[in-house]
């Protein structure tokens, strides 16, 4: 299942998760990967697009202060 995003400390992959990720992107390549395996793809697939999506946010949110601060 899904985890969801809940501290800063899981602000990106844990390096067994991007071994898992580099094992299966190659392994899908070669179309070698169960149904579960592709569950397990998709899952780690979904995370990094959450992730990415809020250290944007953050970025923007930064990028807004420090223009209200120069603003100031």
């Amino acid at each position: 299942m899904l985890k969801s995003y809940k501290h800063p400390s899981e602000s990106e992959l844990s390096l067994k998760a991007q071994n898992k990720l580099n094992d299966l992107l190659v392994r899908n390549k070669e179309n070698e990967l169960s149904l579960e395996e592709t569950a397990s793809l998709d899952n780690l697939l979904v995370q990094i697009d959450q992730l990415n999506i809020i250290k944007t946010r953050a970025r923007y949110t930064l990028h807004k202060l420090q223009n209200k601060i120069k603003a100031s």
